[in-house]
């Protein structure tokens, strides 16, 4: 198995007047190399984090700093990232806000399964820090990776019709439950 990284970043920090460009490379980079502390360091003190899709048991909001580093703490004993194996950033109409689409290609060191995963990623900076990340990423592919199974304790179902005049073809969304 490879030996995970506990070097310092080569590269120096962007500082506050970084382009979120800039920051999310920089944090990118990080993440790869199993840096959760400087990772979360890019964190300002009261950053939120969002998994909108997280599985059952993982929380779907940290935050603070504290709490972003807490969650990821674990993280380079877990996943071997190899490499990142694309990264588009698209700027928005507001400076501050940056839209990733990016995935990454590595391995689980527990159970040496592969780990493949993108993610849909949207970054509000502050001061070249990280003020909000809301993450969108397949938790079926982190589970399969995992534990090899995509049981994630939870099943689709239909929605409801919220109303009798609402056309069938609005109803497509699958909706989950525990």
């Amino acid at each position: 198995m490879p030996e995970l990284s506990t070097s310092v970043p080569a590269a120096p920090r962007p500082g506050p007047d970084a382009t979120p460009r800039e920051v999310w490379e920089y944090a990118c980079d990080l993440l790869r190399d199993g840096h959760a502390e400087q990772w979360a360091e890019m964190f300002a003190p009261d950053g939120v984090v969002e998994f909108p899709f997280a599985p059952a048991g993982s929380p779907a909001l940290l935050e603070g700093r504290t709490a972003a580093y807490e969650y990821l703490r674990g993280y380079p004993d877990l996943i071997d990232v190899h490499r990142i194996t694309s990264l588009r950033i698209h700027s928005t109409d507001d400076p501050d806000v940056a839209v990733a689409d990016w995935s990454v290609t590595g391995r689980v060191l527990t159970n040496g399964n592969p780990y493949e995963m993108s993610y849909a990623t949207f970054v509000t900076f502050k001061d070249g820090l990280i003020l909000k990340y809301r993450e969108y990423w397949d938790p079926m592919a982190f589970t399969t990776a995992l534990t090899g199974s995509a049981d994630l304790g939870w099943a689709p179902v239909r929605p409801r019709r919220s109303a009798p005049d609402v056309p069938e073809v609005q109803l497509t969304a699958t909706m989950w439950r525990r």
